[in-house]
């Protein structure tokens, strides 16, 4: 093989290998996702959201299909009748030898047949059953999205800590670096002891654990929001994400947080439309002792195999009472009144759950907000004394015990100062949504 040939498929070799690589940095790209960016992302492709909303298009053809008994129906149909001797083409009305149908070996009969339900004890509680179920149905999607949205902001804010978490680990870190530099050359010129190497370098050693631990919760933490905004873990592993905060405080008020909830929260609200419907279902199965009355046009075409046809036509009235079933309806309305009092009870322990969700999270809410104002105040003395504690180690008036013991307290106040502030806004989206105001709006409107 010629040399230059050699060359050229060595070339080609190194192009076909070096491209996937680029094709991967290329498909690791992040982007910048906002707080607000990240809630559409997740209304729009979610799959609790789309589940719920499958339902209310369930209980809408429900609701169609309850409604047709409004409505006549009309049927056409049609036969073809091939015997071994001759049969009589069409009915015979009278005694008379003029009328005698033909008689045909194929016989053809088509009719158009028209009936309607004058009045059935069933009907119309069977449609206000079905539409509390598409009520019901709406509020569920309601609180699929407003859940969501409250996972959604519980995600980005993890982030969010997580990454504020791994800068303070990274401070704690270089500051911890720049004492055992510090160290090292005392020590160099003798004027440092060997316990203050051992004990500098094991500061040290725990800080990069701790920051190799929170490296790892941050992980953690951008995979579940992936999962929540339908996002692959490599691309959010390079995505942007923007601090956020409250927009002002208002101290919640626990008994209008409550009548808010029991008016506006739709998991509420979907069970006691719930509970209509089967109310509505109880009403239907005592409405199946009533009697039913109906009516029943049909028209008729009778044809043999010569062509021959005669059209008929025949109208009646039908009444039917249920007198005995074998405890076929009195085992529907037993079920039916089952099933109410099932779905009352279950409003019951909504009411209860929902009262007790209200009350955790205003204490939430109070709390946080009060362990965010005493963790600022902390980080704030504890920088200044960190500060103190490293001039007076420098000076040699101060033990390097004390400064690293300084050091640790910041990072935990810091630590706690972020998880503090991510707490309340959690607190007060969880508030929002038990209360029924969790939307977009909402969010937009109290968090920057």
């Amino acid at each position: 093989m010629r040399p230059s040939r050699i060359l050229i498929i060595v070339l080609l070799v190194v192009a076909m290998s070096a491209a996937p690589p680029a094709l991967a940095e290329e498909t690791k790209a992040g982007f910048d996702l906002t707080l607000r960016d990240a809630v559409a992302r997740a209304l729009a492709q979610h799959p609790s959201v789309a589940r719920a909303d499958a339902v209310g298009s369930r209980a809408s053809a429900i609701v169609q299909r309850a409604q047709a008994a409004w409505f006549p129906s009309l049927t056409v149909s049609g036969t073809l009748h091939q015997y071994e001797e001759p049969m009589i083409a069409w009915p015979i009305h009278r005694f008379d030898f003029a009328a005698i149908p033909p008689f045909d070996e194929t016989l053809i009969q088509g009719s158009l047949q028209l009936d309607y339900t004058l009045f059935n004890g069933s009907r119309v509680p069977r449609i206000r059953q079905a539409k509390r179920h598409v009520d019901a149905a709406l509020y569920g999607t309601g609180a699929a999205e407003q859940q969501l949205m409250a996972s959604v902001v519980a995600a980005y804010l993890s982030v969010l800590s997580a990454q504020e978490l791994l800068r303070a680990h990274d401070r704690r870190y270089e500051a911890l670096t720049a004492e055992l530099d510090r160290v090292r050359q005392l020590h160099a010129v003798g004027r440092a002891a060997d316990v203050e190497m051992a004990r500098a370098e094991a500061a040290l050693a725990g800080a990069d654990a701790d920051r190799v631990q929170a490296q790892g919760r941050l992980d953690v933490a951008r995979r579940d929001l992936a999962r929540l905004i339908a996002e692959t873990p490599d691309i959010m592993m390079a995505t942007q994400l923007y601090p956020v905060s409250l927009s002002g405080y208002d101290g919640p008020d626990q008994t209008a947080a409550l009548s808010s909830a029991l008016s506006s929260n739709p998991e509420y609200l979907a069970k006691r439309n719930e509970m209509q419907a089967a109310e509505a279902g109880r009403s239907a199965a005592r409405g199946a002792r009533w009697p039913s009355v109906s009516v029943r046009g049909t028209l008729t075409e009778y044809r043999d195999g010569e062509g021959n046809n005669t059209n008929e036509w025949h109208a009646l009235a039908m009444i039917g009472v249920p007198i005995f079933t074998g405890g076929v309806i009195a085992g529907q309305v037993s079920e039916a009144e089952a099933a109410y009092r099932v779905a009352s009870e279950d409003l019951r322990l909504t009411e209860d759950r929902i009262t007790s969700e209200v009350d955790r999270a205003v204490a939430q809410v109070r709390e946080s907000h009060a362990r965010v104002q005493s963790l600022t105040r902390a980080v704030e003395s504890l920088e200044e004394v960190v500060r103190i504690e490293k001039l007076r180690l420098e000076t040699g008036s101060q033990t390097q015990t004390d400064y690293l013991q300084a050091e640790a307290e910041l990072l935990s106040a810091r630590a706690g100062l972020i998880e503090a502030r991510h707490g309340e806004m959690i607190a007060r989206t969880t508030l929002a949504r038990v209360t029924g105001t969790l939307n977009t709006h909402w969010i937009e409107q109290n968090v920057e």
